[in-house]
């Protein structure tokens, strides 16, 4: 009855690491396997004991030699064909344990190998994609940089140009303010040679005060002398 519940036992462990649906630990199957060991070691110490508790009590009925031999001989037998049977059992646990555990390290390698591969396409996709939105940018900025560098070369180039005008301006002014000057120091000097003819003009309208003629002197006297000027005369 207690090889009956070992066995049993061993068989439940054994159903109970089939039922394991991915990997596996190595630590697991060692302990799995030095268990069936040791609960076959226990079978075969039962039998033994067995054994020896027949062999007690062979040597309890050693009167009868016959039925002794015949007994020890049976127990031998039974003995040895249950050891047999438990070692053969736990041999061939032990193969479908390393059996189950090679398939399930060949799933293993295999499921390692395609997520290895899968991560290995995703990151060269993602560094694909990292290139490509990098030259994006690359060609952003330099796109940027081109339309800042125009914009500055038009701003510095309107700014010369206004500067150019504001130039041409003051040179204009410039210009026109040394003909303003020029004409008015014409216009002065002209001044002070009416000024001198006005002169001139009274000294000989005096002498000639007294008659009714008009000397040819003041003939042009309109066209030399301003009009305020003659006004004063005539007044």
């Amino acid at each position: 009855m207690c090889n009956c519940v070992i066995l049993e036992d061993i068989l439940m462990e054994l159903r109970r690491l089939r039922r394991r649906l991915f990997g596996y630990k190595k630590v697991d199957v060692f302990d799995f396997i030095s268990e069936v060991d040791e609960k076959a070691a226990e079978v075969v110490a039962e039998k033994e004991r067995e054994i020896e508790e027949l062999k007690a009590r062979i040597a309890e009925l050693e009167a009868d030699r016959d039925a002794v031999v015949s007994v020890l001989k049976l127990a031998e037998k039974t003995a040895k064909e249950l050891v047999d049977a438990a070692r053969e059992q736990a041999d061939n646990m032990r193969r479908e344990a390393e059996t189950e555990i090679a398939e399930k390290q060949k799933a293993c390698d295999t499921v390692i190998a395609e997520k290895k591969k899968a991560c290995e396409e995703e990151l060269e996709a993602m560094k694909k994609n990292c290139d490509v939105e990098l030259t994006e940018k690359k060609s952003t900025v330099n796109r940027e940089i081109d339309i800042k560098r125009k914009a500055i070369k038009n701003y510095y180039e309107t700014e010369n140009k206004k500067i150019d005008r504001i130039k041409n301006e003051v040179e204009r002014m410039r210009k026109a303010s040394m003909d303003a000057i020029q004409s008015f120091e014409r216009q002065l000097r002209e001044v002070e040679r009416m000024s001198e003819n006005s002169s001139s003009y009274l000294e000989t309208a005096e002498n000639h005060s007294q008659t009714d003629s008009v000397p040819e002197v003041f003939a042009d006297a309109e066209r030399d002398i301003p009009v305020h000027i003659i006004e004063s005369i005539s007044e």
